[in-house]
């Protein structure tokens, strides 16, 4: 979340896991910035397979997308449906957001 720039720097893409979440009914700017640094993220690691699955908190409806690299889940990017830039609450609200979190480490 509070993603505004596009690229992301290679340290970072290398050593951290990152989740993106963006409402689609936020600036079509702010989705753009969201999506071109997923783009990215996976341009960054070509080897890396990717799947998309349904959203799974109650109430919304929406995408995640997921970057695996060797069995790992490093990148992700959440678009939920009419869900504007009043996002901040909602990622936690989804069980597997805190379970992701906590199994990456530096």
């Amino acid at each position: 979340m509070g993603q505004s720039q596009t690229i992301v720097r290679d340290e970072i893409a290398e050593k951290t896991a990152i989740w993106l979440h963006v409402g689609l009914s936020d600036t079509d700017l702010r989705i753009q910035i969201t999506r071109e640094a997923y783009a990215n993220l996976k341009g960054f690691h070509s080897e890396a397979i990717e799947n998309t699955s349904a959203l799974s908190i109650p109430g919304y409806t929406g995408t995640t997308k997921t970057l695996t690299i060797n069995e790992d889940d490093k990148f992700k990017i959440t678009e939920y449906n009419n869900v504007g830039h009043n996002i901040v609450n909602i990622p936690f609200r989804d069980k597997y957001v805190m379970e992701w979190l906590f199994k990456h480490k530096l």
